[in-house]
């Protein structure tokens, strides 16, 4: 009689734990006997060599599954119809460390999605998973810990739970790993920081070849039509073709900023733009045959509602996640709504920022049919969703039975499930700063970010009744951390919005400006706040308070110091006991010390050195400056741009008057603002608007206010901004360095 055999394979003792829920609805079987016949068929654990588990009529169902091991190891025997003895020479080697009691647990149906074209939208996304029968069916990438978790999972016959067969993490020696993709008998998986796609074995596991896409180009994204890959370059602001029989890049196709979320229908490939203008949204919308070919840009509109407790005004920001429905006519994204119009000064209106209304969840709806906004008229709320009281949505996919959207919260730990036939909503929970997903026809997959884990969710009785509690597994998927671990618990810190700590109802996290440590392109009015219009500075390469004070104004001395803006913005309770700040000035204040939350918060801040600054598509294919840059190294020399923008740090650590302060650049601490901090220029390709306020939309309009204003020829000025946006990580000061330099 044959038999299925489950091992669990842990390549590193103590890496990965298992975590799962177990009916307790079982029989106890005496001298294998059951103490009482339930109907139907079930399943047996058949517990030690050397035991009898009677499976005859009248005794257990005339069908059933025996497993025999332990949590460390399982065998199945299926379909079996009458009395067996455990069997040392067919469960070896498990039959020592067996427990020794027969139990019998009534089987679930096997349901799933049961029709005959289950849905699996083709998107990019962080993880991959296959059918469950498949080996390796579940890749995984680890983006800060620059590695990829491989995984066999298997649904348990009898039982119908999700069990994990072996698991390992690997390593490629390239940095942050950002998406994984099946083609044909390949994994495909991009490589931001290294700019290269690998391609592995989806059966063997092992790496097969790698192709450069060029420096600073930074791939982030992909989707397969089975026979090409096509990969999202965040950096060089591009879409390419690549064709993995022949190793080459076949087409390049420039579509616009920051493509990210990828997702594809029969030949039409949609891509996000994933920092917004702070006008609109854009989807690039490209033709993938004959050639690949961009062709339009789609506008997701700005919201312009008024402000209230359940939505809000806002422009549709961080989109990097989209799902196409069954029938191509439409596109769900999820987004950050930032609420930048709204505000104190003369530019703004409608009252201070709050909790409420700062920024907010929805979700775009694309009306793929006409090529559209589904929200037509944007001063109505119709045709676009408003999540309330949730925070960061990261993720959207669409379950087998094409019907069911599931969306993830990463600021609140919550997967959502929207059903709009039937007009219901069920939230899952999920690990810390859920994100992308993928499933199969019974389970879905969550990438967790912060948890460093994967909720293995049983949604079959979901799709089939509507069961909001399903039974989930999660599965450990780094082992060698990178990060310390209170820096672990910083980052965690750094993408939750729990209520009450972080917010009364949960809306806004730190990721919420700063999703991977990076800046939201918004400039933001905090005019009530006793300062003024404000740009969004990325912490890439800041390292905490390495380079002085905190914020254009130089307000913060400490990152614990935030525990002013969650009392005050977000209206939580805050991390440190009590009332903080009751109208004392934050550098009159210590905080460090006080909460061991802050302090670890603070210690991701400051991990952020130079391993997370971007490379720069400015330079050549190779990572060199160009000609014309080298050139402008020179005119920023000779020009003594270098006076302020001093060293490998590219600032002093100073503030200065530059000629940029306006009425509305309003205040510091309530008191007068008379100078600005001295920013960085690292990341300049990608950190656009300039200035404290924004008020230069690019680097040539630097070049015409106060004291930017240089005295040099055009091709000066074209060689000085070609070497401006050519500064990346490999210009830029060691963590190690001393600060300011001698």
């Amino acid at each position: 009689m044959g038999y299925i055999q489950h091992f669990s394979n842990l390549l590193k003792a103590g890496a990965f734990i298992i975590v799962m829920a177990v009916s307790a609805s079982y029989f106890l079987l005496n001298d294998g006997v059951l103490n009482a016949a339930p109907p139907g068929d079930g399943w047996i654990d058949c517990a030690a060599e050397g035991e009898y588990c009677n499976a005859s009529p009248g005794t257990v169902p005339q069908r059933v599954t025996v497993r025999f091991g332990n949590s460390d190891g399982y065998a199945y025997l299926p379909n079996v119809t009458s009395g067996m003895m455990c069997d040392a020479a067919q469960f070896d080697p498990l039959s020592s460390t067996a427990a020794k009691t027969c139990s019998y647990w009534p089987d679930p149906p096997v349901i799933g999605y049961a029709g005959d074209n289950p849905y699996f939208p083709n998107q990019s996304s962080q993880i991959s998973c296959a059918d469950e029968a498949e080996p390796n069916n579940l890749w995984v990438v680890n983006p800060d810990n620059n590695s990829v978790a491989i995984l066999d999972t298997m649904i348990e016959p009898g039982s119908q739970h999700v069990l994990v067969t072996s698991q390992q993490e690997v390593y490629l020696n390239f940095e942050e790993p950002t998406s994984v993709t099946r083609i044909g008998d390949l994994m495909a998986i991009t490589f931001r920081d290294d700019d290269k796609v690998a391609f592995y074995g989806a059966d063997s596991t092992l790496p097969r070849f790698s192709i450069d896409t060029g420096h600073g180009s930074q791939p982030v994204a992909s989707v397969s039509d089975g026979e090409s890959l096509f990969v999202a370059l965040f950096g060089s602001g591009e879409v390419i073709r690549v064709d993995p029989t022949r190793r080459t890049i076949q087409e390049r196709v420039d579509v616009g900023p920051m493509p990210k979320g990828m997702a594809m229908h029969e030949n039409r490939l949609l891509v996000t733009r994933f920092i917004s203008p702070s006008t609109h949204g854009e989807i690039y919308d490209l033709a993938t045959t004959p050639t690949l070919t961009l062709e339009r840009t789609i506008v997701a509109n700005k919201v312009l509602v008024n402000d209230g407790l359940n939505h809000g005004r806002g422009v549709p920001n961080f989109m990097g996640s989209i799902v196409i429905s069954p029938d191509g006519n439409e596109a769900y994204i999820p987004a950050v709504k930032s609420n930048i119009d709204r505000g104190t000064s003369s530019v703004t209106s409608g009252g201070a920022l709050d909790d409420d209304n700062t920024v907010r969840p929805m979700m775009v709806t694309l009306d793929l049919v006409n090529t559209q906004d589904s929200n037509a008229v944007p001063l109505s709320p119709e045709n676009t969703t408003d999540f309330d009281n949730q925070a960061d949505p990261a993720g959207i996919t669409i379950l087998a039975d094409g019907e069911s959207r599931i969306v993830t919260f990463s600021g609140n730990n919550v997967v959502l499930a929207r059903n709009d036939r039937l007009n219901t909503n069920t939230q899952f929970t999920g690990g810390d700063a859920p994100q992308e997903m993928c499933a199969t026809t019974r389970t879905l997959y969550v990438k967790n970010f912060t948890g460093r884990t994967v909720s293995a969710i049983d949604v079959a009785e979901y799709i089939e009744n509507g069961q909001r509690n399903p039974q989930t597994l999660t599965i450990q998927t780094v082992s060698d951390e990178t990060l310390t671990e209170q820096e672990l618990e910083g980052l965690q810190l750094f993408y939750s919005a729990k209520s009450p700590e972080f917010g009364g109802e949960g809306y806004i996290s730190c990721a919420s400006c700063h999703k991977d440590s990076g800046q939201d392109g918004q400039v933001w009015d905090m005019t009530s706040f006793g300062e003024g219009l404000r740009n969004t500075i990325s912490l890439n390469g800041t390292s905490g308070t390495r380079f002085g004070n905190l914020h254009w104004s130089q307000n913060f001395d400490e990152v614990q110091d935030f525990e002013l803006q969650i009392e005050q913005l977000n209206k939580g309770i805050g991390l440190v006991p009590g009332q903080t700040f009751n109208g004392e000035s934050p550098l009159d204040m210590e905080i460090t010390g006080r909460s061991d939350e802050l302090d670890a918060l603070a210690a991701y801040v400051a991990s952020l050195g130079k391993e997370s600054v971007k490379r720069s598509p400015y330079r050549t294919y190779t990572g060199k400056l160009s000609n014309a840059a080298e050139r402008g190294q020179s005119v920023f020399i000779a020009q003594g741009c270098a006076s302020c923008h001093t060293g490998q740090a590219y600032r002093d650590g100073m503030a200065h008057n530059v000629g940029t302060i306006k009425e509305t650049s309003g205040n510091r601490l309530d008191g007068d603002l008379v100078e600005i901090r001295t920013p960085t220029l690292i990341e300049l390709w990608e950190t656009a608007p300039y200035f404290h306020d924004g008020s230069a939309q690019t680097l040539e309009e630097v070049f015409t206010v106060g004291t930017h204003q240089l005295d040099i020829t055009a091709s000066e000025e074209a060689d000085l901004l070609e070497f401006l946006l050519s500064i990346d990580r490999e210009l830029f000061i060691d963590d190690d360095a001393p600060f300011p330099e001698s």
